[in-house]
């Protein structure tokens, strides 16, 4: 029989897990239910080692951890050449003989310094990087060893605990993984909202926000309503094939904004619930992503040293940025103070090197790298 209720403590993990401000609070508890002075949680990567989970009650002992006492962590060293697997519980018993410890400065100085007794450790996986990481538990020095009643106590609170913790991480990492892809598609200027299988906002990053505001609303239900009248069917014919359970392919399509202002190109790409992608989106169980795109936005950005990859010169480069854009070779000999002769003899230059034949072409390979290029 457990000395206490388990049920509050192993709530409050995984609260914890949803909020990592908890955690002090967390071991906290835990520590008084196992009747130890203080409880952390410490990872056997050694980039990370130093930086601890722990209970308040172990400040002091962490804050002389972190800056020398984790390089010379003897439990950790043990329990890496031992190789404990993860589930496994050890107590310093398990890793080293008394007559071990008493020689040990890591023992007789910065554990009993700190009074940090007996130590029971429960190993497991970090879901993010897959190194070692371990809950443990201290007893003070002047409450002697764990009894056997409070082993099974941590072996029982333990594996919630580890659990809670690899949530936390999981969701950390997906949400940093969401900030990156957002902040990309910002870069590639994409406006990006996730739908989940219903076909509902889950997530729309701030310049999607900006692009959808003259062509759609956000409904009640958080689904997306076209603003202008008979452009609500084609976005829903767009939305439904990328949801269906056989993913057809659908074009993309041009939805019309009020106040004559130009339209804002949308396409859909399915996620499928497998899709280890579909975790970083917001759409957990599937869905789609509608990627946004206003091409009659001004270009803020050269894409000059990109066809110079290409084998242009600077002068062909230029010219061929400029008339990819849209200018005819006169007036783009005028914005470069060039002859409109000088002009048309770089695009015929510029038509060779890139094996094109038209100006259209030369558009759509400038259009695409101004969609690779950061704004």
């Amino acid at each position: 029989m457990l000395a206490c209720d388990p049920g509050p403590l192993i709530e409050l993990c995984y609260a914890a897990a949803l909020d990592e401000s908890l955690w002090p609070r967390v071991l906290a508890a835990l520590s008084s239910a196992l009747g130890a002075q203080g409880s952390v949680i410490v990872s056997l990567d050694p980039n990370r080692t130093a930086s601890t989970i722990h209970s308040e009650s172990l400040a002091e002992a962490q804050a002389a951890y972190q800056t020398a006492w984790w390089r010379f962590d003897t439990r950790i060293a043990k329990a890496k050449a031992i190789g404990l697997k993860p589930g496994a519980v050890a107590r310093d018993g398990d890793l080293l003989t008394n007559d071990e410890r008493r020689r040990d400065p890591f023992f007789q100085e910065f554990c009993c310094q700190h009074d940090l007794g007996d130590f029971a450790g429960y190993m497991a996986l970090d879901p993010v990087d897959k190194t070692l990481f371990t809950f443990g538990a201290f007893r003070s020095l002047r409450d002697g060893d764990y009894s056997a009643l409070q082993i099974t106590q941590f072996e029982c609170l333990a594996p919630h605990v580890v659990r809670a913790h690899t949530l936390a991480r999981t969701l950390r990492k997906a949400r940093q993984d969401v900030a990156d892809l957002e902040l990309g598609l910002e870069r590639m200027r994409f406006g990006m909202v996730s739908l989940d299988r219903q076909g509902c906002v889950s997530r729309i990053n701030a310049l999607a926000e900006r692009m959808i505001a003259p062509c759609l609303r956000l409904a009640a239900d958080r689904s997306l309503r076209a603003i202008v009248g008979g452009e609500q069917a084609k976005l829903d014919r767009l939305i439904v094939a990328a949801l269906q359970p056989i993913r057809a392919a659908a074009s993309p399509i041009l939805l019309r904004c009020t106040d004559e202002k130009p339209p804002v190109l949308v396409e859909a790409v399915p996620l499928t619930a497998e899709a280890a992608s579909t975790a970083r989106t917001g759409a957990r169980d599937g869905g789609a992503l509608l990627l946004m795109r206003d091409l009659f936005g001004g270009a803020t950005c050269s894409v000059t040293p990109q066809l110079e990859q290409l084998g242009l010169s600077g002068a062909e480069a230029r010219i061929a940025m400029l008339v990819g854009r849209g200018h005819a070779p006169r007036e783009a000999a005028r914005i470069l103070g060039v002859a409109e002769g000088t002009a048309r003899v770089h695009l015929r230059a510029i038509f060779a090197k890139l094996d094109i034949s038209r100006q259209s072409e030369l558009a759509i390979l400038v259009t695409r790298l101004e969609a690779c290029s950061h704004a």
